[in-house]
């Protein structure tokens, strides 16, 4: 977290850089943008991403990564069609609410799957511009991530200028105190923010692991 311009973006990238060039992990690279117009669209940058990473990847080697719902997956994220060929967008009896349900579920378990053959980091930059929805389903993923096996690595990039409240602020400032998220500002000022917002609002048996601030 950190003011536009101060080089969040650029010491992730050379963090990333330097995994890729030791062969170290698998990378998954999303950003949010502030214009889209799409629902989920943390989500649709991660499978973004996916389709990035799977898009040279042996076609027997991604056959086994494929959770028994990808037709569904796939549907809700055309980007990833090469993976499985998608389900019908009208079935009948079936709401499409539940459906999208497990479509966000079998991308969880890809995601997963990934990370248990090796270990994977995602960034997410510029997560100020994410939704509500995406960003709850990456708290579900660290959770699930921490009762599973292999190692998974998910950094959000923030800009600190966005304002210290509405329901997007609170859901990181939850991560945060619930999930034991570590904070790395780029400015003590930009840190400062979050104490002061958790002290406008108060929680119990708050649990801040670990945080850090940098000049």
């Amino acid at each position: 977290r950190g003011p536009s311009g101060s080089g969040k973006s650029a010491l992730v990238e050379r963090f990333l850089d330097q995994l890729e060039q030791g062969g170290r992990a698998q990378l998954l690279r999303a950003r949010c943008h502030e214009r889209e117009r799409l629902s989920r669209k943390g989500l649709h940058a991660l499978a973004d991403a996916l389709a990035v990473l799977l898009g040279g990847a042996p076609a027997e080697r991604v056959a086994a990564l494929l959770p028994p719902d990808a037709a569904e997956l796939t549907r809700l994220f055309p980007i990833l069609g090469n993976l499985a060929a998608p389900a019908p967008r009208h079935l009948p009896g079936q709401e499409m609410a539940a459906r999208d349900r497990r479509a966000l579920g079998a991308l969880k378990q890809l995601v997963s799957q990934l990370a248990a053959r090796a270990p994977l980091v995602l960034h997410l930059d510029d997560a100020d511009d994410c939704d509500l929805e995406s960003l709850r389903w990456f708290a579900a993923l660290g959770e699930a991530q921490e009762r599973g096996a292999g190692a998974l690595l998910v950094i959000l990039g923030y800009r600190s200028e966005e304002p210290d409240q509405g329901p997007l602020f609170d859901e990181l400032r939850r991560l945060i105190a619930d999930e034991g998220v570590t904070v790395l500002c780029q400015t003590p000022t930009a840190f400062r923010h979050l104490i002061e917002a958790d002290a406008r609002a108060p929680r119990a048996n708050r649990r801040w692991l670990r945080s850090s601030a940098t000049r």
